[in-house]
């Protein structure tokens, strides 16, 4: 299954997620530092199209839906889901769905309390390896821009929520830029909701980065 919008994407969704966390001295855990909102990416470099992201619940629960087009691969949609350390990505076309689970990220935020204090997201970019470049604005949001070598990624974050993202894969550069905001939306519930007659096939987060670095895909 040759979805190279899928490969990217799963790298992305699940750096970008993870790199999302916040703690906060609270029961419930914040992924992200406003509760619940909507933002529209551009997708641009060796692979183009558009992303909308939906989340509430602090960022506990969030929804992509992508359309992506690479001159390899042709277009491809997809729609993710992502639960704290776990990931599902469906092709809507195909009916069929991955499913994956960030062993790095769980054990991560195992480590971590709701008593905990400070931003989860920036503790958890450095313990990938990555470090604090500069600050930045984006759409007139402060955001902190982080280098995460290891993995050929960099996000630049507001209040833990990635507004631009670049990654290195086989294909070449991409870059995910926001392009709009909103922070009063209220998501329709059936948002998260997974189909019934989706196929998974199941996949953790090794497989996908060792797909990363192929060029014959899946």
């Amino acid at each position: 299954m040759k979805m190279m919008c899928v490969k990217i994407f799963g790298l992305v969704a699940i750096l970008g997620f993870a790199t999302a966390a916040l703690s906060q001295p609270a029961v419930v855990p914040h992924f992200y530092g406003i509760e619940r909102g909507m933002i529209q990416y551009e997708i641009s470099g060796s692979s183009t199209g558009t992303e909308t992201l939906y989340f509430d619940q602090w960022g506990m629960r969030q929804v992509r839906i992508k359309s992506e087009e690479t001159q390899r691969w042709g277009v491809n949609n997809t729609v993710t889901f992502n639960f704290a350390e776990k990931i599902i990505i469906i092709d809507p076309n195909k009916n069929l769905g991955q499913k994956l689970e960030d062993a790095d990220l769980k054990k991560f935020l195992l480590s971590h309390t709701p008593d905990d204090s400070g931003l989860i997201a920036m503790q958890f970019a450095e313990f990938m390896g990555g470090t604090k470049v500069k600050n930045e604005n984006i759409l007139e949001r402060p955001c902190e821009l982080w280098d995460i070598k290891n993995l050929k990624l960099k996000n630049s974050f507001w209040k833990g929520i990635p507004l631009k993202i670049e990654v290195q894969t086989v294909e070449g550069t991409v870059n995910y830029k926001a392009v709009k905001i909103d922070e009063t939306i209220v998501v329709d519930e059936a948002m998260f909701t997974i189909p019934e007659s989706v196929r998974f096939i199941d996949m953790d987060i090794k497989q996908i980065l060792i797909s990363l670095r192929t060029s014959d895909g899946f």
